[in-house]
């Protein structure tokens, strides 16, 4: 699985080869994975960082993460430092 998206108030789960259709909220979802490789990244996308190749700088101060499949995802500056605590849990 590479990332979760709400879109219009549906959230899909992407992968490999196929994109499916959850019956969940984002917050339930986010319960689900605490303290997984799973982290939100904006109000609408969870990424998986195992997926995740870099994270870099755009335009207007923008950031993005590049995930390993070549998919760009905006990332909020609100949840940066939820995907720091990630990387550094891995690294203890």
């Amino acid at each position: 699985m590479y990332y979760i998206e709400n879109v219009d108030r549906k959230l899909f789960i992407y992968t490999i080869k196929d994109v499916y259709r959850l019956e969940a909220s984002m917050q339930e979802i986010e319960k689900m994975t605490a303290d997984t490789d799973l982290v939100r990244i904006s109000r609408t996308c969870i990424i998986n960082t195992d997926h995740l190749k870099e994270i870099k700088q755009v335009k207007n101060s923008r950031l993005e993460a590049v995930l390993d499949n070549g998919e760009m995802l905006i990332v909020s500056r609100k949840y940066l430092q939820d995907i720091k605590k990630v990387f550094r849990r891995d690294l203890s």
